[in-house]
């Protein structure tokens, strides 16, 4: 008898150009060759025809449902997130059968009291600790109307949280924030539910020519990541340093161009970043928070060379082993400077093999998917 299940999605997973959107797709993916048959929904604020060309392959049924931008969700009740991803129809297709539900970012969970929980299992993919999340947005904002907001949502995100139905349960995208989520929800089971791992390692062996920070720079805690890397690291190395990634501010943009040996690499496609992650020497990925897994690690890894990281970065992240971590600015430059001469050779592709093959035994979302929903 085959397996069906709804998944839902707070954004559209193709194109797989930001962590996130990557996180799901992989998801997607594996449940696919698992052999369930997904009834995919996601919310998108723009055309998804290509999106659900794209996503047809891996799914039974897709589904794309226009997120509500409207200023009057913010006075609503519940956390704003949620509450611009409301619809009627998503909510009738749902009722339509008993099939178990994967909700994919708390921001997916709109109707969820609104569904009979007998017998029909349910299972939150917690994309960050969110409430963590926002009350850190709010800290590293100096707008004060922004911060406002931040507290706020971060607020109703807590007490939305608060009242999820018992019987359902809380996937962690990794374990310190396992532990949080069960001891400030106990009425909810939290399991860990981390990122698909990737199978093979593609570094190539020798010596690139730049140093790489790459993410989603439309993401604030990225974009103070890599201003925190040009202004405290190379404003004094004086090493070429390649910033990549989707939607910079103009902020970023000039900033940039004021150090002669940075560039700006805008709005890569996938295959160009993963060009840019393998020719690199170094890839170079602070972080500014400790919530969630920051997937460019994956990429790095799989694809690249050297890996330097801070602690915050490395922060119960699995495969981090393989990196060089630091923890403050000077530390951070003293790696850069001892890897940016040091070739990349067979034997350290091996061992960084050695070690994504153990990461991989023992971390397998599929698995642990389908024991919670079936």
């Amino acid at each position: 008898m085959s397996r069906r299940l709804h998944l839902i999605c707070l954004r559209a997973p193709w194109p797989d150009d930001t962590g996130g959107a990557r996180d799901m797709l992989d998801r997607l993916k594996v449940l696919h060759q698992a052999g369930i048959l997904i009834q995919l929904h996601f919310f998108t604020e723009g055309n998804t025809e290509k999106a659900i060309q794209a996503l047809q392959p891996f799914c039974e049924k897709v589904w794309a449902y226009p997120k509500k931008l409207s200023l009057r969700n913010l006075w609503k009740g519940q956390p704003y997130i949620l509450a611009c991803r409301a619809s009627d129809t998503i909510l009738s297709r749902l009722s339509a059968d008993e099939d178990p539900i994967l909700f994919d970012g708390i921001h997916t969970t709109e109707h969820v009291h609104s569904l009979p929980m007998t017998g029909r299992k349910m299972v939150v993919r917690m994309h960050n600790d969110e409430v963590r999340y926002y009350r850190e947005l709010a800290r590293s904002t100096r707008n004060p109307l922004k911060r406002f907001y931040f507290f706020w949502e971060a607020t109703r995100i807590n007490r939305w949280m608060k009242k999820l139905p018992r019987g359902l349960s809380l996937g962690s995208i990794q374990q310190q924030e396992q532990v949080t989520l069960q001891a400030t929800y106990p009425h909810v089971e939290t399991f860990l539910l981390p990122p698909v791992i990737p199978s093979n390692v593609f570094s190539q062996t020798g010596t690139g020519g730049y140093c790489l920070y790459h993410g989603d720079l439309s993401v604030p805690a990225n974009e103070r990541a890599a201003i925190w890397l040009l202004k405290r690291v190379f404003a004094k190395l004086k090493l070429p340093l390649v910033i990549a990634g989707k939607s910079p501010s103009a902020k970023l943009e000039q900033l940039v161009h004021f150090y002669q040996h940075a560039c700006l690499v805008a709005n890569p496609t996938r295959s160009e970043l993963i060009d840019l992650i393998g020719k690199a020497q170094i890839n170079v990925l602070p972080s500014r928070t400790r919530s969630g897994i920051k997937l460019k690690i994956f990429d790095a890894l799989q694809y690249g060379r050297h890996c330097v990281i801070n602690s915050e970065m490395s922060a119960s992240s699995p495969w981090t082993d393989s990196c060089d971590v630091v923890t403050d600015a000077t530390e951070m430059a003293e790696a850069i400077q001892t890897n940016f001469v040091k070739p990349f050779t067979q034997q350290m592709v091996e061992k960084r093999q050695d070690r994504l093959l153990y990461w991989k035994a023992r971390l397998d979302p599929v698995a642990e998917l389908i024991k919670r929903l079936w």
